[in-house]
């Protein structure tokens, strides 16, 4: 259990720090404020959750026809899933959040890609971060700290 509550807690702290980014980034079409949170909550939830099962499902239509693929083209193929779902995933938050965006290209197209670079980075650093979080939780309960 407190497994899960770590691996979230950390995600969704991470997921607050990209949405603040991308707001950084791109400060005059999108607009994160006090909806960070909120959105944050929703990004981890399909980072965890919906993310997967999306991926999982184009992945295997796209198994079908790997034979006549080059290895290039199956690594364009697999990014091309991979922005396909972040944007999925990203239309989703500002529709569920109080994210505000404006201008078509640069909402549709910038965070998704914002959004898969921090993927990328949460894929190599999870661990280290988790195991940071775990050691927090435990002192914050008063166990002890070697665990």
């Amino acid at each position: 259990m407190k497994t899960w509550v770590v691996r979230l807690l950390t995600l969704w702290a991470f997921n607050v720090i990209v949405l603040l980014v991308i707001a950084l980034v791109m400060g005059q079409v999108v607009a994160v404020g006090w909806s960070a949170p909120w959105a944050a909550l929703l990004l981890t939830v399909a980072t965890v959750w919906l993310r997967p099962v999306i991926r999982k499902s184009f992945q295997k239509r796209a198994a079908g026809s790997v034979h006549r693929r080059t290895k290039v083209g199956e690594k364009v193929l697999q990014l091309g899933i991979v922005l396909l779902v972040a944007l999925i995933v990203w239309v989703a938050v500002v529709l569920l959040s109080g994210v505000n965006t404006t201008g078509w290209i640069s909402w549709w197209v910038f965070p998704p890609i914002i959004l898969a670079i921090a993927w990328a980075i949460w894929d190599a650093i999870a661990a280290r971060v988790e195991a940071k979080g775990q050691e927090l939780y435990v002192k914050a309960l008063g166990g002890p700290a070697d665990r």
